[in-house]
């Protein structure tokens, strides 16, 4: 008798990366949203996001109403601190989100992102 399932593999093993050390090349990619906590107040566009492209230069964000915005981005860090921020602009609206986690498997083909944006809105992202 043959098996009709198809092999379960487990989810690869993830590591947090060092964030002060984090470079915008680690970044680039097609990010999923996985987990979203609304804030109070704050822009639809990224409440309502299915997942973010980020280019180079360029970033893409798509929305569960078929909407795509497109903007400049860049790799952004606190003075002090060190900690990374997504600095996002859109027209002429800027946007910065403070990235908290990002985490990793060992050949670096599977991501996690968690970002906090200044409204309160919290995403968390997948890569691929």
């Amino acid at each position: 008798m043959s098996n009709q399932y198809p092999a379960v593999t487990d989810p690869p093993t993830l590591f947090d990366a060092h964030l002060p050390s984090l470079t915008a090349g680690e970044l680039h990619g097609l990010w999923h949203t996985t987990c979203l906590r609304p804030a109070p107040t704050g822009d639809s566009r990224w409440a309502e996001a299915t997942h973010l492209q980020l280019h180079q230069t360029h970033f893409s964000l798509h929305t569960r109403a078929g909407d795509r915005h497109a903007g400049t981005w860049h790799l952004q860090r606190h003075s002090r601190l060190g900690q990374p921020f997504l600095a996002l602009q859109e027209a002429e609206t800027p946007v910065l989100a403070l990235i908290t986690r990002l985490r990793r498997s060992a050949d670096g083909t599977v991501r996690q992102m968690v970002v906090y944006f200044q409204s309160g809105l919290e995403l968390q992202l997948t890569h691929p």
